[in-house]
Order: C-alpha cells, then sequence, then structure tokens
C-alpha cells in the first residue's frame, strides 16, 4: 500500500504534508478472500477462524501506514455475512434444514463472519487508543446487508438508490 502511495505522491500531485488529513479513507474489507480461499480448499470454519487474529493485525497494520501517510478519517469495515452469497451457498449446500437461517443463508458461515467482526471493533479501540485524534469508524457491513436481506420486499429500490448516492455525497461534502 506505501508503495502505491509513494507513486502516487511522486506523480504530478503534490503530496506535502497534511495533504490526506481532509480524505476519507476506507480500509477493506480486508481477510474475505483469504477466509473464502481456504473454506473453498476444505478448511473448517473452526480452522479458519484460527485465522482471524492474523488478519486483524493485518487491518491494523494497513490503518497504521495510511495514518502515517497522514489520514486523520479512516473507515474499517468487518466482513459480509458470507453464507447469503450464492457461491458459498452453491459450494456448502446442505440438505440439513438447520443450516440454513430463515433467509435461506449458512448459519455456520454467518457465524463465522460475526467471529470475525467481534475482533474488529476491538482493534478499532487500540488503534484509536494509540492515537485519539484520528477517527476510526467500524463500517457494518454484516449488519447493513442483513437489513437490507430482511427488509427487501418493503424497499423502493428506485428510492433507495437515490438514498445511496445522497448519502454518498453528503458524506463527501462533510469531509472535504
Amino acid at each position: 500500500m506505501s508503495t502505491y502511495f509513494d507513486s502516487y505522491c511522486n506523480a504530478d500531485i503534490d503530496c506535502i504534508p497534511g495533504s490526506f488529513e481532509n480524505a476519507l479513507f476506507m480500509v477493506g474489507e480486508i481477510g474475505g478472500n483469504d477466509y473464502n480461499f481456504a473454506l473453498a480448499q476444505g478448511k473448517t470454519t473452526e480452522e479458519a477462524q484460527n485465522m482471524v487474529p492474523e488478519v486483524v493485525e493485518m487491518i491494523k497494520g494497513a490503518v497504521r501506514v495510511i495514518i502515517g501517510l497522514g489520514a486523520t478519517q479512516v473507515i474499517v469495515p468487518g466482513n459480509f455475512p458470507i453464507g447469503c452469497f450464492p457461491m458459498p451457498l452453491t459450494m456448502f449446500k446442505s440438505n440439513n434444514k438447520s443450516a440454513y437461517d430463515e433467509h435461506q443463508c449458512l448459519r455456520e458461515l454467518n457465524n463465522f463472519a460475526a467471529f470475525n467482526n467481534e475482533y474488529l471493533p476491538q482493534a478499532i479501540i487500540t488503534l484509536q487508543e494509540e492515537d485519539p485524534a484520528i477517527t476510526i469508524v467500524y463500517g457494518n457491513y454484516y449488519n447493513a446487508f442483513k437489513w437490507f436481506l430482511y427488509n427487501a420486499p418493503h424497499i423502493d429500490y428506485g428510492l433507495a438508490l437515490y438514498l445511496s448516492w445522497d448519502l454518498l455525497r453528503r458524506l463527501a461534502l462533510k469531509f472535504s
């Protein structure tokens, strides 16, 4: 990541100290591909859980790098409820009805994603304690996705798309 910023700052753009202080950085989602690959290779969710502390340390390292480059506002998103996605639903299909929740998502995979996401807020607290002047926020992809899934029958998607773009516009204005 620092190689990217080194090349970016050596281009025609002036990256003087403080040039990133009004930027909003989104670090992640990190780890999803690592977990998905491990599970696809036959690892159990218990074995994949052993990877979580190392992945969270990598996320903390990435956040420290961008803070070192001058970032002051960071969003660190967690993992999605992977048991609701087509690839895992196909790969880990089960004839056992209790393997699925009320929305036909695989419980075990979603429990794994939730396990991963329990580690991130503590990591964010640690990072925040290291530098209280930095704003670091947990991006809860898991609950956001589940909300859309549970409320899908009641959502006007035209309005939802408009509100999403409006929210992004307002966030951009707030941090500019």
